[in-house]
């Protein structure tokens, strides 16, 4: 698997990127900003498989924004998205999956929740806090929703 990390915060990129190496991860780039980040997925030369994109208080009114636009200009290549949040993912988890990422999992949760974040969206699944999984947004995301007709 190859990912890339996009996290402003150079503590949480080196971590991160640490902690999913030593679990069987072949290739992790790490970029501080959204243009850094997409050019390392278009200049990549193999498939990216998976950005982890860290969320933070001040880029809350543009994850939407920010998670499309990955969508549209990446699609192309694959490219699944899991948010990694300092944020209230009750509020914001819904968002981030209409908006088209694939999990949402908060920076707070111990290493297995964040593992098993990763390693579900790697495989084209989608990942939320099970708490989450009875939301409407979710379950229509994940092909569950009762309210096709």
């Amino acid at each position: 698997m190859n990912l890339i990390i996009k996290d402003e915060y150079p503590v949480i990129r080196v971590g991160l990127s640490r902690l999913i190496k030593n679990h069987g991860c072949r290739k992790v780039l790490s970029c501080a900003s959204i243009t850094e980040t997409r050019d390392a997925v278009l200049g990549a030369p193999a498939p990216v498989d998976l950005l982890i994109f860290g969320m933070h208080q001040d880029e809350v009114r543009d994850i939407g924004k920010l998670i499309t636009t990955a969508n549209i200009h990446w699609k192309g290549n694959g490219l699944r998205v899991l948010v990694l949040s300092e944020l209230y993912e009750f509020l914001y988890a819904p968002l981030c999956i209409s908006a088209g990422a694939k999990g949402f999992v908060s920076m707070h949760e111990n290493h297995r929740m964040i593992l098993s974040a990763v390693k579900a969206v790697s495989l084209n699944g989608i990942f939320v806090n099970p708490l989450l999984e009875s939301h409407p947004i979710i379950q229509c995301a994940a092909g569950k929703s009762g309210l096709d007709g």
